[in-house]
């Protein structure tokens, strides 16, 4: 299919013509009435002006139209331009005419009803020959108008009852009304303040244990000290040795005669015992009786018999002769044995090199001192330290006062005050308003068979 790209077709052309059509059939009665509500509004804002106009000039010609409650007038419409209450050319809005050949009929029904219409002379005349119908509105005697219904009369009358006396409980100045009635009780809360008062307190710093209470309080804690142990090298001799310095100095000594000592724990057999050499030695018989032994080479007393020994020189090892005994000297080195100890006022555990040494003693430290305040029994606290406050609130009672207090009855209002207080109701009675037809002619006629006809 070939296309056309120069122009629009004829299916486009008449679419937008049926689009525009419609759219003017929606919007254009729209358009019209608010045109012509427009015009309206115009037309009539300059007919009440026209009107305003033509009620200044009659009250200002009064003589021309002479005031009453109900008549009509013509006003012409060139009086109003020639007096300057309008200004030429005076023309109908809606028509663009000019009107200042026509008249205003002004037909006055009540003060407050005045009625307006712009027409030509002869249509005035016209209507000046009917008589003007007006209906009177009245009120029977003792009413009057009423200002919210045009069509009611109403008439006020003021009602009087007795004011009523209650007896009223009442409390001092300060005091708290309770209850009601005779059960009126009044009370009021009065504080009372005191001195606040205080406790020193004794504690003791972190990992000390408190003793005593008060001023007496001890703080203390057991502290153990830890040192190594001293080595130390001891030196000792054999037995018959003794050390000086360095070398340990020893001497043996042998005894130069037997001994033999003579009992009888056995009856008569008898034992003797003889040291040889320092050593003891058994077996060997022997009569109680010393005298026998002498033979042998022994000498003595008692039951002690002796027998002298070869010299000293007959012993090897260098002994020398010292009278009954043989002596021998030399010197020879120390034995030395290692060993730990631990200082004064220190206790021992463990030995060896595995040995500690400890020591408890008591560490004192002074205690610290604070202060607690606190409120005497009763009373209550507020604040903290020394900005406490300690109150006590107790109840106090009064007998309560009595007055009278007067009040009008429901629908009544009060005026004045105390006994001399006055209770007055307003009863408003409404009736309908009597209404009466009057015929009225302007000045100038007279009414004849309810038509104005002049005189």
């Amino acid at each position: 299919m070939k296309t056309n790209n120069n122009g629009f077709t004829l299916a486009e052309i008449l679419g937008v013509i049926v689009v525009i059509g419609l759219l003017l059939v929606l919007i254009a009665p729209t358009i019209l009435n608010r045109l012509s509500s427009s015009s309206d509004d115009t037309n009539e804002t300059m007919n009440q002006f026209i009107y305003d106009s033509t009620l200044i000039h009659i009250n200002e010609n009064t003589q021309k139209y002479p005031p009453g409650k109900s008549s009509k007038y013509c006003v012409p419409i060139k009086d109003l331009v020639e007096s300057g209450e309008l200004t030429s050319p005076v023309e109908d809005i809606t028509t663009g005419k000019n009107i200042e050949d026509k008249v205003v009929l002004v037909q006055k029904l009540s003060e407050n009803n005045i009625d307006y219409k712009i027409m030509t002379q002869e249509e005035c005349d016209k209507e000046l020959d009917n008589a003007l119908i007006v209906t009177l509105q009245s009120c029977p005697t003792g009413y009057t108008k009423s200002d919210k219904d045009p069509k009611k009369c109403s008439k006020t009358t003021v009602l009087s009852a007795n004011n009523i006396a209650t007896k009223v409980y009442n409390c001092p100045s300060g005091y708290t009304k309770r209850g009601s009635g005779s059960s009126t009780s009044c009370y009021k809360r009065t504080t009372t303040s005191t001195s606040r008062l205080s406790k020193k307190n004794y504690s003791c710093p972190s990992g000390y244990t408190k003793s005593g209470s008060g001023s007496s309080t001890k703080c203390s804690k057991k502290s153990t000290t830890t040192t190594s142990p001293t080595q130390t090298t001891t030196k000792s001799c054999n037995g018959g040795c003794s050390l000086s310095g360095n070398q340990c100095s020893c001497r043996h000594s042998m005894q130069l005669y037997y001994k033999i000592y003579c009992s009888d724990p056995e009856g008569s057999k008898q034992k003797w015992r003889s040291y040889v050499n320092g050593y003891l030695s058994q077996g060997y018989r022997c009569e109680c009786n010393v005298l026998a032994l002498t033979s042998q080479g022994y000498s003595g007393s008692g039951n002690e018999c002796y027998r002298k020994q070869d010299k000293c020189g007959s012993y090897t090892g260098a002994y020398y002769d010292a009278g009954t005994f043989c002596h021998r000297s030399w010197t020879e080195s120390p034995r030395t044995s290692t060993g730990y100890t631990c200082p004064s006022g220190y206790k021992k555990s463990g030995s060896g090199s595995s040995m500690k040494c400890t020591k408890s003693t008591t560490v004192y430290a002074n205690p610290t001192t604070s202060t607690t305040y606190y409120c005497p029994s009763g009373y209550t606290s507020s604040g903290y330290g020394s900005s406490m406050r300690c109150t006590k609130s107790t109840t106090v009672y009064a007998n309560p006062t009595t007055s009278y207090s007067y009040s009008c009855p429901s629908g009544y209002t009060s005026s004045g005050y105390g006994s001399s207080m006055k209770c007055n109701k307003t009863v408003i009675d409404t009736v309908d308003v009597i209404e009466t037809i009057q015929y009225n002619c302007p000045p100038g006629y007279v009414l004849n068979n309810k038509k104005c006809v002049k005189g």
